[in-house]
């Protein structure tokens, strides 16, 4: 099936990827408050990546 449509094989493993991930998410929320949970998972990553950002930008000129 892959030799004859490949584009089409790729889009079913993204869709079932994409499943997988949502039904993972959901079984998480699934006790939590979704919007609470939502919340401090976005504000967590927001965080995250401004330090990490940093980290990198500090490395940067450092080595100069």
């Amino acid at each position: 099936m892959y030799e004859e449509n490949p584009v089409t094989v790729m889009l079913i493993i993204i869709g079932l990827v994409l499943l997988v991930l949502l039904l993972i998410i959901k079984i998480y929320l699934r006790e939590k408050q979704p919007l609470d949970t939502f919340g401090k998972w976005i504000s967590d990553t927001v965080r995250y990546g401004f330090k990490h950002f940093k980290e990198l930008f500090a490395k940067e000129t450092d080595d100069k």
